[in-house]
């Protein structure tokens, strides 16, 4: 038994597994239920699902161990995030006697509930009143105190979020989470909008928790929060906040560099943008964060067009490295082909910036999934601008049909695009009838009426 015990603490678990039950087998009852508890535990860590499943027989002849083992089992599947977890956590609640592990499946079950994709919220709203009438453990309480921050976060309720975020930390005495918990209220703050008090929280963060493995997560997002400010002195800020991290070794230093070349661009440094970007690009990169890259370079570029007359055609060729890239999802595609045919009008080619305005209508936006409003989006900012170089064209016939193919959808600005149609006949005295079916090629005209006056 104690042999087992040293093997499990060393990380040995399968070793652990053996010797435990070998310590069971030959050991009295008291200490052969304690060794089956332990090598459940020690099946659990090392993965053997079919060895800890085994156990669940061997423990048939005392319920409580019986019940502590199916406990460790769903408790463990729930840290887990394991796909069975929800499932074993429900069986086990409908057979549990024992209040407190009764208690502790609950928590358990709402968590794995929040952490689904998309989180179960009527399940989470079903546990959360129950849990709230127990006697609950110092954990236990600050479990649920991260649960009520997370349902509110899901609901994207973010003040009813921030307001349990602050509970939450009232509650931590003992200052044992204050890292974790600040970094979730500067980060509620930050998606409600509430920048400056975003920035309060976080930029002292690595001086009051100089140990926390979470302070390049507290800088960076404090870093976003003074720019999005908006102000010099906050541009400033976030500057200098993203140089920091840029240069330290840790999984934000490319993101920051990322945030500091687009800081460097708002601040009309498109050489200084451009430089960085350069030096990021000649790096091993993402593949996400190489197209953002290339993506702000081209609007560098495109800064420069006055002073030097081949930019437009730099940014271009970065835009259309965007495309060329393999398996180009069509966000990405949406957003190059739209800065392309935005450069391509500076550069007086409207039929070419059509071209790639066309290749985004070819897409029309459908379904229900989440990505649904941000397809529409590239959808009709394609149709208007391509009804407006029509315009510039002088095709209103064509101008004409594209806003009425746009007011035929059923996105949310058809019926802007049906008055822009109205608009055009009315302004241009486009009278479209239907046409007149066409003369089969071997019928010969009627002859007309001789009786008629």
């Amino acid at each position: 038994f104690q042999q087992g015990a040293l093997a499990f603490l060393k990380k040995d678990y399968s070793l652990a597994q053996n010797l435990f039950r070998e310590a069971a087998r030959r050991a009295s009852e008291t200490t052969a239920e304690n060794a089956l508890f332990n090598e459940n535990l020690a099946a659990l860590n090392a993965n053997d699902s079919a060895g800890a499943a085994a156990l669940i027989k061997e423990a048939a002849g005392s319920s409580r161990l019986r019940e502590s083992i199916l406990f460790e089992q769903a408790h463990y599947a729930a840290k887990r995030m394991d796909p069975q977890a929800a499932e074993l956590l429900a069986n086990f609640i409908a057979l549990a006697e024992n209040p407190a592990l009764k208690t502790q499946a609950r928590l358990d079950q709402a968590e794995v509930a929040l952490n689904l994709n998309p989180p179960d919220l009527e399940t989470v709203q079903t546990i959360i009143p129950l849990l709230e009438k127990e006697q609950l453990s110092p954990e236990q309480t600050m479990q649920l105190a991260r649960l009520n921050i997370l349902e509110a976060e899901s609901r994207q309720e973010w003040p009813s979020a921030i307001q349990a975020c602050r509970k939450a930390i009232a509650l931590d005495a003992e200052g044992k989470q204050a890292d974790m918990l600040y970094l979730k209220l500067g980060e509620l703050l930050y998606k409600n909008g509430d920048f400056h008090e975003a920035q309060l929280v976080l930029q002292p963060f690595p001086s009051k928790y100089p140990d926390s493995p979470l302070q390049a997560a507290a800088l960076f997002l404090a870093g976003k929060a003074a720019q999005q400010s908006n102000a010099g002195s906050t541009l400033n800020a976030a500057l200098n906040i993203f140089k920091t991290l840029g240069a330290e070794d840790t999984p934000f230093a490319q993101p920051a560099r990322i945030e500091e070349a687009s800081i460097l661009l708002r601040m009309g440094k498109a050489d200084q943008c451009i430089s960085a970007l350069e030096n990021l690009l000649s790096t091993p990169l993402p593949r996400y964060m190489r197209l953002l890259a290339l993506s702000i370079q081209a609007d560098a570029w495109v800064t420069k067009e006055d002073t030097h007359s081949d930019t437009l055609r730099k940014a271009i060729n970065l835009c259309t490295e965007i495309l060329n890239t393999p398996n180009l999802g069509l966000a990405w595609k949406f957003k190059a082909l739209t800065q392309r045919a935005q450069f391509y009008e500076r550069m007086n080619e409207q039929k070419k910036a059509l071209d790639d305005y066309a290749s985004i209508l070819a897409h029309t936006p459908s379904g229900s999934s989440s990505n649904k409003r941000r397809d529409w989006h590239w959808f009709y900012n394609a149709g208007f601008a391509s009804i407006r170089l029509l315009g510039q064209l002088q095709d209103w016939d064509g101008a004409l049909a594209l806003a009425k193919k746009l007011a035929q959808t059923s996105g949310p600005r058809a019926r802007e695009a049906a008055a822009y149609a109205r608009r055009i006949q009315l302004e241009h005295f486009i009278w479209q009838d239907e046409p007149e079916a066409p003369a089969l090629e071997n019928e010969k005209p009627a002859a007309p009426d001789q009786t008629a006056d």
